[in-house]
């Protein structure tokens, strides 16, 4: 079952009071309709003046506070058809005669993106070859699209070497900016009644 909650509006329920960025907003649900799928509410948001002279509160109620500004350009991740290209051309590259310490290096980012299209369900871990993967330190993977199987070496990295490959996979990938306007919910703590 799943709870359908509204974003907070931009004006308090009661006095039309338009909430500025950085005001502490209370929110509060009343449910709408029950059904097997979705929990329908009516949310609704107050200034804290028309909360404080409102008394008694039955219902579920939170602080949040209102935000309406763009946010920074903040860097996306390009798209899976974009990352499964190169993680393609990283495993037939490690298929070629390549020096030890590029070998090194395409087998770590193989990995690494191996890990992010799996989040992303673009890979599937796959059972094909499982017993020989065991002892030999491989993890086997199916392209959700193409049902093509790929073997991808486990690596042994520390922290420093995973922190310096992201880094270099973000510098190699071509990433998009997308700019928009925010308004979100932050909830200071339960503060339910």
């Amino acid at each position: 079952m799943k709870w359908l909650i509204s974003r907070i509006e931009k004006e308090c329920r009661q006095c039309h009071h338009v909430f500025q960025d950085g005001e502490y907003v209370y929110s509060t649900v009343v449910l709408r309709d029950d059904s097997d799928e979705m929990i329908e509410t009516e949310r609704s948001d107050f200034c804290l003046k028309c909360w404080t002279s409102a008394g008694v509160r039955e219902n579920p109620f939170w602080k949040c506070l209102f935000t309406d500004k763009e946010e920074e350009k903040a860097p996306q991740l390009p798209d899976r058809d974009t990352v499964m290209g190169f993680f393609r051309g990283l495993l037939e590259r490690g298929s070629q005669d390549i020096p030890d310490e590029e070998k090194r290096e395409n087998e770590v980012m193989t990995y690494l993106l191996a890990l992010m299209l799996e989040r992303k369900k673009r890979l599937l871990l796959c059972e094909q070859g499982r017993e020989k993967a065991e002892w030999n330190n491989q993890i086997f993977y199916k392209d959700s699209r193409t049902s093509d199987i790929f073997q991808v070496t486990v690596p042994e990295l520390n922290e420093e070497e995973i922190k310096y490959f992201q880094e270099k996979i973000k510098a190699l990938l071509p990433l998009q900016n997308k700019q928009s306007a925010v308004r979100k919910s932050v909830t200071d703590g339960p503060e339910m009644v």
